[in-house]
């Protein structure tokens, strides 16, 4: 069984490592829900973007999407970025979520899904929160 949390920590610190950052700071979240990740990631010394204050064609690969919304909230992981829009994989996010944010899609494999721009601001109940970017600030 797969959380988005536990896949989206995964592809980071990958990405931080890839970065030369990995070795001296992973990206951990001991509540292991999304809901709190962007205002911890900040916290933690973590870039954190407002969607309005980053262009979205400089979203480095291994950038968390974070979503708030339920209980639980939502991560991705930023693959690509395209002019029409962002390429992203994820883990348990499917189409019957409950009013907590839980899917039936738990025990799946991560999932690769393209995303309009317009599309990421919101999804079903989930709205865009902000990025957290593989580097320290």
């Amino acid at each position: 069984m797969l959380y988005c949390t536990d896949y989206a920590t995964q592809q980071f610190n990958q990405a931080a490592a890839r970065a030369h950052i990995g070795k001296k700071k992973n990206w951990s979240d001991p509540n292991a829900k999304a809901s709190g990740w962007f205002g911890e990631a900040g916290a933690k010394g973590w870039t954190t973007k407002l969607p309005s204050k980053y262009s979205s064609n400089e979203l480095p690969a291994g950038t968390i999407i974070v979503w708030k919304g339920g209980y639980y909230g939502h991560v991705a992981v930023v693959d690509q970025v395209d002019n029409d829009g962002i390429h992203i994989s994820e883990a348990n996010f499917g189409r019957h979520m409950d009013k907590n944010g839980k899917t039936d899609k738990f025990s799946s494999p991560p999932t690769k899904t393209f995303l309009t721009w317009d599309k990421l601001k919101q999804r079903g109940r989930l709205k865009l929160e902000g990025y957290i970017v593989p580097r320290l600030r």
